[in-house]
């Protein structure tokens, strides 16, 4: 399985599953897990998680969530990273007019 099964819709609705983006911090990986550091708990939307394309499970820390992915999980960062940059950037642009 590759990245190429996770498109911009599929990184909107992990963002959707893990509440407001304002409450996302940073979106790193490693070999096999995307992490997300939070601002702050929330309740995420795990049913929602577990059905995306390729994860195998999460991990719930304080202010953190990892999805168990795979070797996949560094090209589904870049593009979920890429996707949240978009997202922001065209919030600001909005906000300003």
């Amino acid at each position: 399985m590759t990245s190429s099964v996770w498109t911009k819709t599929t990184c909107r609705l992990f963002f959707k599953s893990l509440g407001k983006m304002e409450n996302i911090m940073e979106i790193t990986n490693c070999a096999t897990r995307l992490r997300v550091k939070m601002k702050n708990d929330v309740r995420i939307d795990k049913n929602t998680l577990l059905q995306l394309p390729g994860v195998k499970g999460i991990i719930e820390r304080r202010n953190e969530v990892h999805l168990i992915i795979g070797w996949e999980a560094g090209a589904i960062r870049k593009l979920c990273s890429e996707t949240y940059e978009y997202i922001t950037a065209d919030a600001s642009s909005d906000a300003g007019t």
